[in-house]
Parts: structure tokens; C-alpha cells; sequence
């Protein structure tokens, strides 16, 4: 089930996911990370050297960082203002893990999706705990990432740049948020 998936994605190992994050803009330090991770050519982790764990060593993936900048900047995607604030150190942590590589290898076979818009009907009592009624109510939003796995399992990427530190204030917070992306994309 889907709490299964998300406690198996939060206790991944370290660098899939970082809490303490510290945001610098509030809401332009999110735009702006998001909007880099959606331009970032994910599929390029595949060809950069790796250490003994068949991972891109550090350096290599700061350099990585570095030229997307540049390339995202060349092509105007984005602004060198907005891209003050994306952090180089956010960037390495996420890149440094598993779901990147993840990310990387279905990126590379056409099998990530990113910045996907959803429109879905939902009963009102699955989307509120104290809803009283099933009466549909439409939900639309924007799904930051997905990508089929080598399996052919959906996994559901959701950044998040805000300040959390447990595995159980995620959940709290994002639990249903990441329940209603999965039964959108079904």
C-alpha cells in the first residue's frame, strides 16, 4: 500500500531524502527548486563516474550541477536570480541517492514523467477526514515527478523544500497529499 511505499522512500537511504532544509524565500527557494529539478536532465547521472557503491561520486556531481546551471541559463529557462536560490547542497543531497539514480535510469528509457497536471474526482470524505459526504468533488493539481520503475511499479516524486524532521511529520503533513497523486495517476 501506499503507506508502505512512503516508509520504505523515507527510511531509503540517506540522501534520498533531507530533512532541516532551510528555506531562503519561502516560496521563490521552492519555485526555484522545483522549476531546476523539472529542467534538470536527469538521465545525464547515468554516464557520470562512479564510486564503489555504483554511485556518481560528489564531485563529479557538483560539476554536474554546475553545468546544468549553465545550460539552463544559456537556454533562459531560468533567471540567474531565480537560480540564487537553488541551493548546490539541496541539489547534491537529492542527486546522491538511489531515487535520483532511479530517476536517471527511467529518465534515460523515456519513463519519467515530470510537472504532470491532474484532474480527478474524489468521494469528499477521502478527501477530508471530517468530510460527512461522498459527494464527488474535483481535484486538479500538479504531479512534480513520477517515473515507472524497472518493474513496472509507479513511483510517486514530490519535493519538498520546507523544514521537517521526522519521518512521522511527513507523513502527518503529506500522507494524503501523496495518497491522492497515486489514485490520480491509477
Amino acid at each position: 500500500a501506499l503507506e508502505d511505499e512512503l516508509s520504505a522512500a523515507l527510511s531509503a537511504e540517506e540522501g534520498d531524502i533531507s530533512f532541516g532544509r532551510l528555506p531562503a524565500g519561502g516560496s521563490a527557494h521552492g519555485n526555484a527548486f522545483h522549476r531546476f529539478m523539472e529542467l534538470l536532465e536527469f538521465k545525464r547521472l547515468t554516464e557520470l563516474p562512479e564510486d564503489e557503491k555504483g554511485r556518481p561520486i560528489e564531485e563529479v556531481i557538483l560539476g554536474f550541477i554546475s553545468e546544468e546551471r549553465d545550460r539552463i541559463l544559456a537556454l533562459e529557462l531560468m533567471t540567474r536570480e531565480e537560480l540564487s536560490f537553488v541551493s548546490d547542497s539541496e541539489i547534491l543531497s537529492f542527486l546522491s541517492g538511489e531515487l535520483a539514480m532511479d530517476m536517471a535510469r527511467a529518465h534515460r528509457e523515456g519513463r519519467l514523467w515530470r510537472e504532470q497536471r491532474f484532474m480527478a474526482s474524489f468521494p469528499a470524505d477521502q478527501l477530508s477526514p471530517s468530510a460527512k459526504s461522498s459527494v464527488p468533488q474535483l481535484l486538479q493539481g500538479i504531479v512534480d515527478a513520477y517515473f515507472e520503475d524497472e518493474e513496472g511499479e509507479i513511483n510517486i516524486v514530490d519535493y519538498k523544500t520546507d523544514r521537517l524532521y521526522t519521518e512521522e511529520a511527513f507523513k502527518e503533513r503529506y500522507g494524503l497529499q501523496l495518497r491522492l497523486y497515486r489514485m490520480s495517476l491509477e
